[in-house]
This record gives C-alpha cells, structure tokens and sequence, in this order.
C-alpha cells in the first residue's frame, strides 16, 4: 500500500534528512491541473502495480486531479480519499463517469463548494439520476466504503 498526496514524498525526505524545519510552502498560484498528464512517477507506480513481481497491491491518494486514474492505476486498486475533479457520480444507480472535463461547475454558475450537483443525469435507461461530483471539501466525510478500502 502506498499513500500519496500533494508534497508528501517530499516532506517525508525532507524529514529523514532532518531538514523538516526547512520546508517551505510554495506560495498558492491557482493553476488549472486539467492540461496535467501522468509523470514519470505516476507510470513507474503503474509499472509496480503491473508488472511481476507486483510490489503495489493498492495506492491511497489524497490528490483529486485524476492522475493516478489517468496513468491507468485500475479504480478498484486505489482509493482517492478526497475524490476527483473529473467524475460524477449518480445518486441514484451508483455509476461513475468518467470525464475529460472538471466537473464541478462545469454547467452551473455561483455554485457554493458544498452543492455537489453537476446538472447532468445518469444516461442508464429507466435511471436517469442526477449526477453529483466526487469532491470531498473541508468538514465533509469521506465516503465509508472509500476509507474502509483504504484502512483494509
């Protein structure tokens, strides 16, 4: 099992180096991570989950901008604790779709962080739930059966 997150390797080392005290935060420029492709990293971790002997039996990650998917981590090997900003999900059957597209206001204007509806509906015939996004915003709870896969 593998936990990542935004910077966690790097602290981590900082750490046993002992230069822990020396870390500093980058200051916060809103970037779009849409354009982003999977690093080098990302498929080396694909090759440890993949490839034989298989070292990386599940990822655990903190990020939401889909890279691990994108890098072809199978969904069902990973758990991305804080959600992903390209998939929606139905209220009402469950099903995940997967989009090349953020889909948090991507056809609502003014929505609050909290509002999780995206304003498009489950295409599975006779369902045609409505479609929330994935994130996890601060004092929200993460999803059960995502952080029970996690904790396993």
């Amino acid at each position: 099992v593998l936990d990542t997150g935004a910077g966690k390797w790097a602290k981590q080392a900082a750490i046993k180096n002992g230069k822990g005290d020396q870390i500093k935060k980058p200051k916060k420029k809103k970037r779009s991570t849409f354009k982003a492709i999977p690093t080098k990293s990302h498929m080396s971790l694909v090759a440890l989950m993949k490839s034989e002997p298989k070292y990386l039996k599940y990822l655990i990650s903190q990020n939401t901008d889909g890279l691990h998917r994108r890098s072809g981590i199978p969904p069902n090997q990973m758990s991305e604790l804080h959600g992903n900003t390209t998939i929606e999900k139905c209220i009402k059957c469950k099903r995940e779709y997967m989009r090349d597209y953020r889909c948090r206001g991507s056809m609502r204007k003014n929505q609050s962080a909290y509002d999780h509806k995206t304003g498009r509906y489950c295409t599975i015939p006779g369902c045609q739930g409505k479609l929330y996004d994935t994130i996890i915003n601060f004092n929200e709870n993460l999803p059960e059966k995502v952080l029970e896969l996690a904790e396993d």
